[in-house]
């Protein structure tokens, strides 16, 4: 991602954008696959996130403050080229 975005102000914080619920039912440390587009104006779109160890897909209405991330493009992504993220995370 940094090679053609860097994220604008501040970094992304998955604790902020999971549902509350979801974040205190999680007793111990919970992975998820997540991928996202960052478009061609930098803001995060098609946010997926699913729990690896159950498989619950978390419901894209249920996340929280997706819009409020945008990124700046780097000097190596001048024609703002639109780029798919896919990772893992542990909460």
């Amino acid at each position: 991602m940094a090679y053609f975005w860097v994220t604008k102000d501040t970094l992304i914080s998955w604790q902020r954008i999971l549902p509350q619920s979801t974040v205190e039912t999680t007793q111990d440390k919970a992975s998820y696959k997540v991928s996202f587009v960052i478009n061609t104006s930098g803001e995060m779109q098609q946010v997926n996130i699913v729990n690896t160890s159950d498989g619950n897909k978390i419901p894209e209405d249920e996340l929280n403050g997706v819009g409020e991330y945008q990124f700046y493009p780097t000097a190596q992504n001048i024609s703002r080229q639109a780029v798919m993220i896919n990772t893992i995370i542990t909460l």
